[in-house]
C-alpha cells in the first residue's frame, strides 16, 4: 500500500502540498471535482505528475479567465519509450495556415482530458463535470463542449509540451463497486442529449445499440446551460468543429 509512504513524502512539502482521500474508489472525474472543490486557488491544474510545462498555460488563462489552456500532448511507446507526435499531427489546415501557429495558442473543438488548466471560479460556473458522469468517458468532450458554447475558448499551446506513457495490455480491467457495466455509454449520451441538440442522431448512428440504454435525469443540467445562456450545437459545429463534417 502507498499510503503511509505518501503520507510521508507529503509532509515533506509543509502544507504546499494537500493530500486528500475519498471513503471508497471513485473514479478519475469525481477525483478531479474533488480536488477542484478542495482547491483555494483561482486556477485549477489537471495533471498527471510532469515538468516543465506550465508557465505557458498560466499565461493563456490570465489572459483570457474563460480559456481553457492544453498543452501538446505528445506519446511515449509504452514498452520502448520511443517519442510520438500525435496531435500536431492533426492541426486543421486552416489553423496551420496562421502566421503564429508554432508559438501562439490556436483553437482546439476539444481537449484530450487528463491534461488543462482552466481559472477554478470559470469551471464551477460551468458546472465543473456532470455529476452523473462517472469514472471515466465523455468529460473532455462535455466541458469542451461547455466551454465553447458558454462563451470561452479551448486552445493548445505549442509551447507547452507533455509526453503521455499510454498503457500497454492489462491483465484484467479496472473495477469500481456499483458502477454500470456501460457506465461509459451512459456517460456519452448525458453529455449528448444536454449539449449536442439535434446532433445527438449522429452519435446514435454511430452506436445504434444503446438507443435505448436509460441515462437518467438531466434537467438540472439543462437548467444550467439555459441559465448560462450557451449557444447551440449547431453553432459549434459551423464555427469551431467546422472540420469535422
Amino acid at each position: 500500500s502507498l499510503q503511509d509512504p505518501l503520507d510521508k513524502y507529503v509532509k515533506r512539502w509543509n502544507g504546499f502540498v494537500k493530500l486528500y482521500r475519498t471513503e471508497k474508489h471513485v473514479g478519475l472525474i469525481e477525483a478531479r471535482t474533488t480536488g477542484a472543490q478542495k482547491s483555494m486557488e483561482n486556477k485549477n491544474l489537471f495533471l498527471f505528475w510532469i515538468t516543465n510545462w506550465l508557465s505557458p498555460l498560466l499565461i493563456r488563462i490570465a489572459l483570457n479567465r474563460k480559456a481553457l489552456a492544453v498543452p501538446i500532448l505528445d506519446g511515449l511507446e509504452w514498452k520502448t519509450l520511443e517519442h510520438t507526435n500525435i496531435y500536431e499531427t492533426q492541426v486543421p489546415e486552416q489553423e496551420l495556415k496562421k502566421e503564429n501557429v508554432h508559438h501562439e495558442s490556436y483553437w482546439s473543438s476539444t481537449h484530450a482530458g487528463g491534461l488543462l488548466v482552466i481559472d477554478r471560479q470559470w469551471f464551477f460556473e460551468l458546472g465543473a463535470y456532470g455529476p452523473s458522469i462517472r469514472v471515466w468517458g465523455a468529460e473532455q468532450y462535455e466541458l469542451s463542449f461547455k466551454v465553447w458554447q458558454c462563451g470561452g475558448i479551448v486552445g493548445w499551446i505549442p509551447c507547452s509540451h507533455v509526453a503521455h506513457a499510454y498503457r500497454g495490455p492489462r491483465g484484467h480491467p479496472s473495477y469500481i463497486p456499483a458502477i454500470h457495466v456501460y457506465q461509459t455509454s451512459i456517460n456519452h449520451l448525458r453529455l449528448a442529449h444536454v449539449w449536442m441538440d439535434e446532433y445527438v442522431e449522429y452519435y446514435y448512428r454511430r452506436e445504434p445499440a444503446i438507443r435505448t440504454l436509460k441515462y437518467g435525469d438531466i434537467t438540472e443540467r439543462k437548467k444550467l446551460r439555459d441559465k448560462l445562456q450557451c449557444r447551440s450545437f449547431k453553432w459549434f459545429m459551423e464555427n469551431i468543429a467546422y472540420n469535422i463534417l
